[in-house]
């Protein structure tokens, strides 16, 4: 992935490539995922292709996932932190 993506980006889409490919695709599906990006030929197709399956995540669910993560405790205390970020920065 930092092939692809720098910084603070390379971190979070590396953690939603693996919740979306391991918590929520049947092992089968894993294989059609691998072989779609393996038939991507050059560095910008297979960026691109990487770059539209992870926008398709919703900010709540990435924000929900990051926090819960990395700092569970915050969101255990308030159910509202989710919300609250998102209405502040999305």
């Amino acid at each position: 992935m930092k092939q692809y993506f720098s910084d603070l980006t390379v971190f979070l889409r590396t953690a939603l490539l693996i919740d979306y490919k391991y918590n929520y695709r049947h092992p089968h599906d894993r294989e059609v995922f691998n072989e779609a990006l393996n038939k991507k030929q050059s560095f910008k197709e297979k960026e691109k292709f990487i770059k539209n399956i992870l926008n398709i995540m919703d900010n709540y669910y990435m924000v929900s996932q990051w926090y819960r993560h990395y700092n569970p405790q915050k969101t255990l205390n308030d159910p509202e932190f989710v919300d609250n970020i998102i209405e502040k920065y999305a």
